[in-house]
């Protein structure tokens, strides 16, 4: 289950961060520890997408 939600997360927290400036761990001490956690998983972390690529991609349909 944790393998097929992080990728929503990590997309989640990059807008949020890069776009909105705003932490979504920011009081979730868990969710923090969570993403951490399965950021040292190697299997997952080598099919991450490209942050950069992430935040481009939500600009050019939401932010025009």
């Amino acid at each position: 289950v944790d393998i097929a939600y992080i990728p929503f997360f990590e997309r989640f927290q990059l807008v949020f961060s890069e776009v909105f400036k705003h932490d979504i761990t920011e009081g979730r001490p868990k969710l923090a520890t969570w993403i951490e956690e399965l950021n040292k998983i190697d299997a997952y972390t080598q099919t991450r997408a490209d942050p950069n690529e992430i935040v481009d991609i939500f600009k050019k349909r939401f932010l025009f």
